[in-house]
């Protein structure tokens, strides 16, 4: 259901570890199986905040964001600080901002 933001594969697979094309569950409790479909609706809500899935195994997800600034925002301080802004500008675009938050189940 969640593939990784590059696949290295093209088959999707889920949080199970079940690959798209294989079918069925390899849960066979009721409370794992809702362990996963909670794990699989805070994955869903991340998604939708921007988050990314950089990659999914049976136990664990792992998303990734990058932090930046608004353009604006950069413009303004650039023309406030007399260009001096531009020093960090630049430290930032070659090393950006990655925060990386890990779901287990």
């Amino acid at each position: 259901m969640f593939a990784p933001a590059e696949p290295a594969e093209p088959r999707e697979r889920t949080l199970s570890g079940k690959t798209a094309e294989s079918g069925g569950s390899s849960d066979s409790s009721p409370s794992s199986r809702d362990t996963v479909t909670e794990i699989e609706a805070e994955v869903a809500v991340l998604l939708q905040r921007g988050w990314k899935v950089a990659s999914a195994d049976d136990h664990t997800v792992v998303l990734t964001r990058q932090r930046t600034m608004p353009f604006c925002v950069n413009v303004g301080l650039l023309l406030v600080t007399g260009f001096l802004w531009s020093i960090y500008m630049v430290a930032r675009a070659r090393h950006p901002k990655i925060e990386t938050t890990t779901l287990n189940y």
